[in-house]
């Protein structure tokens, strides 16, 4: 069963394709499935790697309440 918070992340990430934002992938692994995108992003996001996290991302964290 899908989560909330997924259905959120697959929905944001769909949003953003239709819009013509091109989400950044900061690792092969992390453009495998909305999901891996999401914990790619997280991780590098705790490490201090903003500089190659997604904006996009950091958008929907600090939207979410979770940066």
């Amino acid at each position: 069963m899908v989560s909330k918070f997924e259905n959120e992340i697959v929905n944001m990430r769909k949003e953003a394709r239709r819009s013509g934002i091109e989400l950044v992938h900061p690792t092969k692994y992390s453009d495998v499935d909305p999901f891996e995108w999401f914990a790619e992003n997280y991780s590098l996001y705790k490490l201090g790697r903003t500089d190659i996290v997604d904006p996009t991302f950091i958008d929907f964290c600090k939207k979410e309440g979770i940066l």
